[in-house]
């Protein structure tokens, strides 16, 4: 039986925890249920901390290339030793990515929260709930700051909150707050792709607060 070597592309390894795996596998069905049965779990549970609900499989959220080659584009497929099976996430899960995003940016917000004595002293004195999420309230985040404590709550539908980021959609929330240009969000709220419901001044806090963990606080 082959040896073939499976990697985990992007986002995926974080989500997993693993970067490539070594296995004997000589079938690519064989090789979906390895992936299943071995990760499946790890991403259900990390998905549901995220704010997904729904049952995802990982398989058919990837793009799978076998040495480079989309394997839909392959009419018969061998395995062979030393063979390479990429996983990519596919890019139209707008919505995964936009959810993973906020994610990481809420962990970013807790580790400064702890370890940062500079954020610690912006935040100390701010008792706030930003909530950032689509137009259609599918998907979102909550962002609690309290006198120096500092917690999230996932989910699109949140109430309470003191300042809310609307976003047209998933996939123009993803690109403009992944994007290095700082320009991008100025643009945004110019333009209407994003909107403000609430204390515009909490906005303008929350967005100070997020340069401490992108390192542009001066």
């Amino acid at each position: 039986m082959p040896v073939i070597n499976i990697n985990f592309i992007g986002p995926w390894r974080i989500l997993l925890g693993a970067r490539t795996v070594t296995v004997d596998l000589d079938s690519i069905d064989k090789a979906r249920d390895y992936v299943e049965t071995n990760f499946g779990p790890v991403f259900e549970k990390k998905i549901k901390s995220i704010g997904i609900g729904k049952k995802q499989s990982i398989w058919d959220n990837s793009n799978i290339l076998l040495n480079g080659t989309n394997i839909k584009l392959l009419n018969k497929i061998t395995f062979k030793e030393g063979d390479k099976l990429d996983l990519l996430p596919k890019k139209r899960e707008v919505y995964m990515k936009f959810t993973f995003l906020l994610f990481i940016l809420y962990l970013k917000l807790k580790k400064a929260a702890k370890k940062d004595p500079e954020f610690q002293e912006y935040i100390k004195k701010e008792k706030t709930k930003v909530l950032i999420k689509t137009a259609d309230g599918k998907r979102g985040r909550m962002f609690i700051f309290d006198n120096g404590n500092f917690s999230s709550v996932p989910g699109g539908d949140q109430r309470g909150f003191d300042v809310a980021m609307v976003w047209k959609d998933a996939d123009t929330a993803f690109k403009v707050m992944a994007s290095e240009d700082l320009n991008e969000s100025s643009e945004a709220a110019y333009d209407g792709r994003v909107v403000f419901e609430g204390d515009a001044n909490q906005a303008l806090w929350f967005t100070g607060a997020t340069t401490f963990i992108m390192g542009k606080k001066k």
